[in-house]
């Protein structure tokens, strides 16, 4: 609802507006990172307990038509996570990361001998942590290069589709069971994974040194994790392509301007240019996201797709990318481009503990 900043904008609107789109981004990143939380009751079929999860929460899920048997919940403002491994550890189901079923949860049969799902899970607002396995190694050449390794995996609800994750190792900190101190290796290390639109989890190796030899679990490990999630889309749509120059158009914290549009031998060619406030690492180190924002013709509400786009350069928080049309005569078109309005930095503290060491 708040007007959109141009270049005719004026200057104090501009300060104005930007404190309020400040302040809601802010209120926009708390809500993002609070998590769904679900009241239900009563004795039902799993079909229908996972089909009011995804009424109540937004958040979609697979692999649970047509398998007979009845759960019993009892949610009164239960984490998403806690409600879905209810009904997974009772149903003898699990998760398959990489499933068919990009931006939802994909169930399948668990293996024979799995633990309780939330056996070790830790929960954090729209996230849910829980450590794979622990290994040791020892170099029998090279003592001092011994070390330990565990794996952690990293699940979010479906509904915020995050583009990366970073883990520093400095925030990471162990103790054994005897309270002593486990160190991390490569302490000024950071750990990125960015997140491709068919995976549903991100898996971190934190790399320790060997604990001492009389230790026998980790009794905590804490850490610190971001992520970078898109905030809602905005669409950009600029018309008199023929007489296209610089046009710029804003909205929350979103620059787009269209740089140039005319022929390129046989092609239509759209020149784009998008700012993004702070980014960081989405568009510094994980640019895949870019490719998945829409951008395409409209003429008489018909939609006309590119046929091809071409990264022209890349900064910290910004990049231009090229589209390419196969139309007859662009003056009668406008070009849509729909992308996020902003890129949430999410910020989220865990601690694992009591996980036995090999």
């Amino acid at each position: 609802h708040l007007p959109t900043i141009s270049a005719r904008t004026p200057a104090e609107v501009k300060e104005r507006l930007g404190r309020i789109q400040q302040a809601l981004q802010e209120k926009l990143a708390e809500q993002f990172g609070e998590g769904t939380q679900v009241t239900l009751n009563g004795q039902m079929s799993l079909q229908e307990a996972f089909v009011a999860l995804e009424q109540k929460t937004g958040n979609q899920a697979f692999g649970f038509e047509n398998r007979e048997g009845m759960v019993e919940v009892d949610w009164q403002n239960l984490a998403y996570w806690k409600a879905v491994d209810d009904l997974l550890d009772q149903a003898k189901l699990t998760i398959e990361p990489y499933g068919s079923h990009p931006g939802a949860l994909d169930l399948t049969a668990r293996a024979s001998g799995q633990v309780s799902r939330r056996r070790y899970a830790v929960y954090r607002g729209p996230f849910r942590f829980e450590p794979q396995f622990v290994r040791t190694l020892r170099d029998l050449q090279r003592p001092a290069n011994g070390g330990l390794q565990l794996r952690l995996a990293v699940m979010w609800e479906p509904r915020i589709a995050p583009i990366s994750f970073s883990l520093p190792l400095s925030s990471i900190k162990a103790r054994d069971d005897q309270d002593r101190l486990i160190q991390v290796t490569r302490p000024t290390a950071r750990l990125n994974f960015p997140v491709e639109f068919s995976i549903g989890e991100a898996v971190f190796d934190i790399p320790f040194a060997l604990p001492e030899p009389d230790a026998k679990s980790f009794k905590s490990i804490q850490g610190t994790l971001t992520a970078n999630v898109p905030g809602r889309k905005a669409r950009f749509e600029f018309a008199d392509l023929d007489d296209a120059d610089d046009i710029q158009q804003r909205e929350a914290g979103v620059t787009v301007t269209l740089d140039y549009a005319g022929k390129n031998e046989d092609l239509y060619e759209l020149r784009i240019r998008v700012q993004v406030d702070g980014a960081g690492d989405a568009l510094a180190s994980h640019r895949g996201w870019i490719y998945k924002n829409d951008a395409y013709l409209l003429k008489d509400d018909q939609r006309t797709e590119t046929i091809g786009s071409e990264l022209k350069a890349q900064t910290t928080d910004s990049f231009a990318i090229a589209y390419f049309f196969a139309v007859d005569d662009l003056r009668e078109y406008r070009f849509v481009y729909e992308t996020p309005a902003l890129v949430l930095q999410l910020t989220t503290t865990f601690e694992l503990k009591d996980i036995e060491l090999p």
